[in-house]
C-alpha cells in the first residue's frame, strides 16, 4: 500500500511548469497561404509590466532576409488572459524589420489587436494548436521549426513578462516514479518466484 501512493505521489507532481524553448513546428509558405505553426503544448507567461496592447514574440526566430515585416492573416490559435475569455490570434509577423526596443529585427511576433489589458501578476496562457494562414501573401518568410524562447512585449518593445513556460518532467518526480516502478517489479519477482 506504501508503494502505491509513493507512485501515485510521483505521478502527480511527474510534470510542473518550467522556463524552457517552447518546440514550434511550422510549415507551408505565405506566397502559397499554406502557412502554419504549431504549438504542442500550452505556453503560460507571468505578467510583469502593464500593458494594453501585447505581442507574443518568438525570439530570434527568423533570419529577416529583406528587412520588411510582413502581416500574414491567421486563424485557429487562440489564448487567455487568467483564464477567461478565448480569443484567438488574427496577425503573424515574419519579422520586425527594424529594433523596437528589446525587440530585435529577427524576432517573429503574434497578436491580435486589441489584445486584452494585462498588468503585472496576471497570467497568459497561449494554448496548444494550430495557427493556420488565412491569406496570400509574396515574401512572407515562414521561421524553421524548433525551440525558441518567447515572451510577451508591449508595442514599445519593451518585455512585459518572464519567459514562457511548458509543462516538464521535474527530475525528482522521475526518480521518485522510477523507484516505485522497480520497487513493484522486485515485489513481483519475489511473489511468484515463490509460488
Amino acid at each position: 500500500m506504501r508503494l502505491k501512493r509513493l507512485i501515485f505521489a510521483g505521478a502527480l507532481s511527474f510534470a510542473s511548469s518550467l522556463p524552457a524553448q517552447v518546440m514550434i513546428t511550422t510549415g507551408g509558405s505565405g506566397a502559397a497561404g499554406d502557412a502554419f505553426m504549431t504549438f504542442s503544448q500550452d505556453v503560460t507567461f507571468d505578467v510583469i509590466g502593464n500593458t494594453s496592447q501585447f505581442f507574443f514574440v518568438i525570439d530570434e526566430a527568423v533570419v529577416p532576409s529583406d528587412g520588411i515585416q510582413t502581416f500574414l492573416t491567421t486563424a485557429g490559435l487562440q489564448y487567455d488572459i487568467n483564464g477567461g475569455t478565448l480569443r484567438t490570434i488574427a496577425n503573424w509577423v515574419d519579422n520586425v524589420g527594424d529594433t523596437i526596443g528589446l525587440v530585435t529585427a529577427s524576432d517573429a511576433y503574434l497578436y491580435l489587436t486589441p489584445s486584452g489589458s494585462i498588468t503585472a501578476g496576471d497570467t497568459v496562457t497561449l494554448h496548444a494548436g494550430t495557427l493556420t494562414s488565412t491569406t496570400t501573401i509574396a515574401g512572407f518568410t515562414v521561421f524553421p521549426s524548433g525551440s525558441y524562447n518567447m515572451f510577451l512585449s508591449d508595442s514599445s518593445g519593451t518585455i512585459v513578462s518572464g519567459l514562457g513556460t511548458v509543462a516538464v518532467p521535474e527530475p525528482s518526480a522521475c526518480a521518485v516514479l522510477m523507484g516505485g516502478v522497480c520497487g513493484l517489479v522486485v515485489w513481483a519477482r519475489r511473489k511468484f518466484s515463490t509460488q
